[in-house]
């Protein structure tokens, strides 16, 4: 660790375990501050910058204290290296200092400092991303105004500190541990916080959760993504996924991570629900893996997902989130209506899914479903085949060229939802005809739930053949193998199998048909 020498401002590193007391500063930034290699060259001496150190330097003589760390001359921020073991360190140097001087640069020393309208309130420093590991870390923290008078300390401002921050005030003085806090709490004190670049608002967060990660300046909102990442690798707090985005339209598809601590603005009281046990998740390249309640929705492939977070004040409830289903078959799942979560005292049934946080091309186009006949069996000797009657039209979109080579002319295109007709397998054998003239006895396929493939029988007259949608209200589907007697002809049909393809699930049919006694 490399310190300031309070008298003579010369930098000295320090093995980790001869590193002596020293005082830390917490601060903004300005234009001017003093970096390493202005200490090393001797430059400049008369800036703001210079005078803070010096003034930082003049108080921590005054305490007792030989040493000073401050950030803007202590890290050489030329080595990538140095500069990444430094943010990857700073929480626990924070921790470590005997006493920290938070500098307010904004707050006169008569300021009242009580009240959202003081001065102290509208400090700059309770709006930087740095600055709240630099609140929270250090035990002895004496806050310090523009001309450098105390103007109290994190234990005496505890109270308005507490009403500034969203920080309880146990944690503040230490009587809680910052472990006690869900993820989401500590989120939310980050929530309205900014940084200079969009990495930093992750980096300046690891402290806090106990995590380390290499630094990659030019990932952006990546950054915060890694760190959520980190965080759940060694915690199965839930309310990690507890945050809502006001701002995105409620059909929008997200993975499970937020974008930014920003989400969790509303956060602030959620905490983990510890009475039942939790099922291990973890990342995969299929995206998080992770064992939720499900219920079905009636808007289309949608569920709500039990959150094993409980709401306040009773904690009865649980937080539930909408997902919805984009591959049932590969239980592949996006998060919707993200600007919102739902509370529910009955929940479903625990089921595997997998949510990505990066969606692909498949994701958010969605999978289209078909039907297709492989096999008629008949052991009537007359009967000379079927043909295909389509109820079902998808909306128009750009595929990829993949798909089209692995759609057939004989499958029937359908969309999941509740009882809905997709086609029909029209017979044309003389065999089981309906007495009314000119009808023929069709296989009705579509669903019975979003997840379950579903069939029917009935006749169609020749006006019905011009289309499907006479016949809707009369399909009362069934699941496969289920015998359908239609007229003096039996019905069978079996999924043989179902194939998944990029985009594109068939299900494979068979479909026999065999004669029956109809008593007169």
């Amino acid at each position: 660790m490399r310190l300031l020498h309070a008298s003579s401002l010369e930098l000295k590193d320090f093995p980790a375990n001869q590193i002596p007391p020293y005082a830390i500063l917490s601060h903004t930034w300005g234009e001017d501050e003093v970096l390493y290699t202005d200490i090393q060259e001797g430059k400049p001496k008369g800036n703001a910058g210079y005078k803070k150190i010096q003034q930082s330097c003049k108080r921590a003589a005054a305490d007792g204290y030989e040493y000073v760390w401050v950030d803007t001359c202590c890290i050489d921020k030329r080595s990538s290296a140095e500069l990444s073991e430094a943010i990857n360190s700073m929480f626990n140097w924070y921790q470590r200092a005997a006493v920290c001087y938070a500098y307010l640069a904004d707050v006169s020393s008569d300021d009242g400092c009580k009240g959202p309208d003081s001065d102290f309130a509208r400090s700059r420093w309770f709006k930087r991303g740095w600055t709240l590991q630099e609140l929270i870390a250090p035990a002895n923290l004496i806050f310090m105004s523009r001309d450098w008078i105390e103007i109290g300390s994190k234990i005496s401002l505890r109270v308005s500190l507490a009403e500034i921050t969203g920080i309880e005030e146990c944690i503040l003085d230490g009587r809680l541990g910052l472990g006690t806090a869900s993820v989401a709490q500590r989120m939310s004190w980050a929530s309205y916080r900014k940084t200079t670049r969009k990495e930093d608002i992750a980096y300046c967060l690891m402290g806090l959760f106990g995590v380390n990660m290499p630094l990659l300046y030019g990932e952006e909102d990546k950054a915060f993504i890694r760190l959520q990442e980190e965080i759940i690798k060694d915690s199965d707090d839930h309310s990690i996924f507890a945050w809502t985005d006001p701002t995105t339209a409620a059909h929008d598809m997200h993975g499970m991570l937020a974008k930014s601590p920003a989400s969790f603005a509303m956060s602030r009281e959620i905490v983990p629900h510890y009475d039942s046990a939790i099922a291990p998740y973890s990342i995969t390249n299929r995206g998080l893996r992770i064992e939720l309640p499900l219920i079905s929705v009636p808007d289309g492939d949608m569920y709500l997902a039990a959150l094993n977070c409980a709401v306040p004040p009773d904690y009865k409830n649980l937080f539930c989130i909408f997902l919805k289903s984009l591959n049932w078959g590969a239980r592949q799942f996006a998060r919707v209506k993200a600007n919102t979560l739902i509370q529910m005292d009955d929940v479903g049934k625990p089921v595997t899914v997998f949510i990505r946080q990066s969606l692909s091309f498949y994701d958010l186009n969605g999978t289209r479903y078909f039907f297709q006949i492989r096999n008629v069996n008949s052991e009537y000797h007359e009967y000379p085949g079927y043909k295909l009657l389509r109820g079902y039209t998808p909306p128009k979109k750009v595929w990829p060229s993949i798909i089209p080579k692995v759609i057939q002319e004989r499958d029937i295109e359908f969309s999941k939802g509740e009882n809905k007709l997709a086609g029909a397998i029209l017979f044309d054998h003389a065999a089981g005809a309906n007495p009314a003239a000119g009808a023929s006895p069709a296989v009705l396929l579509g669903t019975i739930t979003s997840d379950q493939v579903g069939f029917d029988m009935c006749f169609l007259s020749r006006i019905e053949l011009t289309g499907l949608e006479a016949v809707s209200p009369r399909f009362n589907s069934s699941p496969e193998e289920t015998d359908m007697i239609l007229g003096d002809s039996l019905y069978r049909v079996s999924v043989v199998d179902i194939e998944h393809y990029p985009g594109v699930q068939k299900w494979i049919l068979d479909i026999s048909v065999k004669a029956v006694h109809v008593p007169k």
